[in-house]
């Protein structure tokens, strides 16, 4: 959910989801303030599908000039030494 993302007393819930999460692989990232969190891993040439999902609160409105999803993330190059 990322409602959290737009402040305090937003009129808006977020929530983003990833078809095929479950059961994927994932890799433990530390964030900025030193957490760390898991996030899936995905290979190369693999499609992304999901679903973003709002919800406006009642009485509401949200004035947007469209949606748009990015995904950030690691590059690693893993290779042999031979």
């Amino acid at each position: 959910m990322l409602s959290s993302f737009f402040g305090m007393g937003t009129p808006v819930e977020i929530d983003v989801k990833l078809a095929k999460f479950e059961g994927r692989k994932s890799a433990t990232v530390k964030d900025r303030s030193g957490g760390t969190y898991k996030c899936p891993v995905f290979m190369d040439g693999e499609d992304v599908k999901g679903q973003v999902i709002i919800n406006l609160n009642k009485g509401k409105k949200l004035d947007h000039l469209g949606i748009r999803v990015e995904l950030v993330g690691m590059i690693e190059n893993l290779y042999d030494k031979n």
